[in-house]
């Protein structure tokens, strides 16, 4: 016979069977999911997104995906492992994944023992403004100095 209980009715359960209880508990992780200004990846300019930390740190698994929301790579060791995802685009990307969509979880697989993730949430990777405006600049022939002059 199998009984299921609220937390709240064990102090009330009549006790005429023996036995234990086990009670499995497993992390369930939410990304929050980006807006305005902060659906991009910036190449030069730092991504943060923070998770509590009230799980042992071995089961922060970081993944992101270029392009594809079913393919994805672990991030790279140094910025995984960690409740807060700090780097720039730099760091994991390459140029030819400029204007791309780059899909973000946290796999806790190894929490569970069984296939589970996070939501997945998603950003632009671009250049940064910086090299567009170097780029303005080589291009109209003017420095940058003078450039903000003009701004």
């Amino acid at each position: 016979m199998n009984r299921y209980y609220d937390f709240s009715e064990f102090e009330q359960i009549e006790r005429h069977f023996p036995g234990n209880v086990t009670i499995k508990s497993v992390p369930f992780v939410t990304l929050n999911t980006p807006t305005g200004n902060n659906v991009n990846i910036s190449g030069e300019e730092f991504l943060t997104i923070t998770l509590p930390d009230n799980i042992d740190n071995q089961y922060y698994n970081w993944e992101f995906s270029v392009g594809d929301i079913n393919n994805f790579t672990p991030f790279p060791a140094q910025f995984n492992h960690v409740p807060v995802l700090h780097l720039k685009g730099k760091d994991f990307l390459t140029d030819n994944d400029f204007g791309k969509t780059i899909y973000i979880r946290v796999n806790m697989e190894n929490c569970t023992n069984a296939p589970a993730t996070s939501n997945i949430i998603a950003f632009s990777y671009y250049k940064s403004a910086l090299i567009f405006f170097q780029v303005w600049c080589l291009l109209l022939n003017v420095s940058i100095q003078q450039m903000e002059v003009l701004l």
